[in-house]
């Protein structure tokens, strides 16, 4: 049973600290599995207020009550216990019950833990830590495939652990390499290395895990020619992101490291892709020059730039994507005193109080609904010109678009990671990049842009608004006439597309149990066409 899991590697805690963090484990996991899977239109139901019910092609049948996240067949099930059940009437279930399994026991984990551990005096990193449930869609948010718990508890963000990165010398010969030497020179410093690097070649930085669990099995040939070597001492004090393999250094000095991580995370391994860290820099200089001139997103927006890697020149995948690393801009010195910055947490209930959002409206003395205005201007403005004006599709997710708020009111948004964005290359010529997925036409920026900005990010805000009293129209129709403000000045056929009767969402859940299939989307309303008037 996981539930021992939990208890073994929690033993420091009392049984009641234990119990109520896997019973809200249970909770958290349910409510992401069963809204995929009613979002996704995976199994048939019907919805009333107080239950879902759930019907198989052959008949069976279970109940989802959303009010006490509880799923219901002639017994009281928790996600897996769902998963291996439904896995009986369809044999594609039961490739998720050690995803399930991980998440539960991982989650669980982090709710017992977090209720003791301090957060980081650090404004950038303590947003970071505090995205204690992961993915806010995905069911599986909180998985480290095969990662032992104690790794887990090291080097996850929740927990506030200090590190040391480990590190390599590698043989110039191999790598692709774009950092300017002044910026390679504060990375040598940063790790404390204080031999001769020898001639012809670098100190590469690696995650702890992967240095233990990868780079000896992926590099054999290299290591054993001598163009790897694996260096014994550590250096590098870090803490982790939001997003586990990307590490801050406790020295805000020094940029923020991007590492690769073999480890599959929700859907996929964390690698690195040579073309990622071959355009970071270069879309990094374009992004610059596009705030160099535009006054109105330097106001509410500052982008976090990258600011260059190394990634190595070999024909094997997994050899370009398992020593890739990015550094990326530190923004602990950006933050101002009086701002509070978010990365994903904005929804988080932390150690039983009111959730983060909640605070900031009680703390800004602002009507709810002034707020939700204000937010929605902030995000629709810098989303809607970086794609029109641009042509750059930003990857408006709450995990990479993350809002400061001043006094407790959104004051201004910080995006990142340049990996998920996609670029309209019909609209800009001369940006010359690596072929990748970060070059796209129309329509793939589109995609990108309607699943993070609509179905992910102002979709989670608008369902929280909606449990304080707000109606869904007409939270949506404030959405809708932020946009029409935004093209009645910036005129394009954007709008026409945007604002279509229906949309196409990736089906993350549909994905899990069909890998062989690929990216997978379904069609839904889109709120932005169906709330258009009141």
């Amino acid at each position: 049973m996981w539930q021992q899991v939990v208890y073994s590697e929690a033993g420091q805690f009392s049984d009641r600290m234990i119990a109520d963090g896997i019973a809200e484990a249970i909770a958290i996991t349910n409510d992401k599995l069963i809204q995929a899977i009613a979002g996704e239109e995976i199994i048939a139901h019907d919805k009333t207020p107080s239950a879902w019910l759930f019907q198989l092609s052959d008949g069976a049948e279970f109940r989802y009550q959303p009010d006490e996240r509880t799923i219901h067949t002639d017994e009281t099930f928790d996600a897996l216990q769902l998963v291996e059940w439904l896995s009986g009437h369809d044999e594609q279930w039961r490739q998720l019950v050690p995803e399930i399994e991980n998440q539960l026991i991982n989650q669980a984990l982090s709710l017992i833990y977090c209720k003791v551990t301090p957060v980081s005096d650090n404004g950038f990193l303590k947003g970071e830590q505090l995205c204690v449930t992961g993915h806010n869609i995905h069911p599986c948010a909180k998985i480290r495939m095969d990662m032992p718990f104690s790794s887990v508890i090291q080097y996850s963000p929740e927990y506030n652990q200090a590190y040391q990165l480990n590190w390599l010398l590698v043989a110039e010969a191999l790598l692709y390499a774009d950092l300017e030497p002044a910026l390679y020179q504060q990375l040598v410093q940063f790790s404390g290395y204080k031999e001769h690097v020898p001639q012809g070649y670098v100190l590469v930085p690696v995650h702890p895990y992967q240095f233990d669990h990868v780079i000896p099995a992926v590099y054999s040939e290299e290591i054993a020619a001598g163009q790897i070597v694996p260096l014994k001492r550590k250096g590098g004090w870090v803490k982790s992101t939001s997003s586990f393999r990307t590490v801050c250094p406790l020295d805000s000095n020094y940029p923020v490291i991007k590492l690769p991580i073999d480890v599959q995370m929700t859907s996929t391994k964390r690698s690195i892709s040579n073309r990622t860290v071959m355009n970071a820099k270069k879309l990094s200089r374009y992004i610059a020059a596009i705030y160099e001139e535009d006054s109105e997103l330097n106001a509410i927006s500052r982008p976090v730039y990258e600011l260059g890697g190394m990634t190595m020149r070999s024909p094997s995948v997994d050899k370009q994507r398992n020593l890739s690393f990015l550094l990326r801009e530190n923004i602990s010195p950006s933050l101002l005193s009086e701002e509070l910055y978010c990365a994903n947490c904005l929804f988080e209930e932390i150690n039983g109080r009111a959730s983060i959002i909640k605070q900031l409206l009680a703390e800004s003395g602002r009507s709810p609904i002034d707020w939700f205005e204000r937010y929605v201007e902030l995000l629709n403005t810098v989303v809607l010109k970086m794609m029109t004006v641009y042509g750059i599709g930003l990857e408006a997710h709450l995990q990479n678009i993350s809002m400061a708020f001043a006094d407790g009111f959104p004051s201004r948004i910080f995006f990142r990671d340049w990996g998920g964005i996609r670029i309209d290359q019909s609209r800009t010529p001369n940006l010359l990049l690596e072929e990748g997925l970060t070059t796209a036409d129309t329509e793939a920026m589109y995609e990108k842009v309607q699943n993070t900005w609509i179905s992910n990010h102002l979709t989670e805000l608008v369902q929280f608004f909606m449990t304080l009293g707000y109606s869904e129209e007409k939270l949506w129709h404030i959405v809708r006439q932020n946009i029409a403000r935004f093209y009645s000045t910036h005129p394009h056929e954007d709008y026409r597309h945007l604002t279509s009767p229906y949309i196409y969402e990736k089906a993350l859940l549909q994905m899990r149990l069909s890998p062989e299939e690929g990216d997978i989307y379904i069609r839904k309303k889109n709120p932005l066409k169906e709330y258009a008037c009141l």
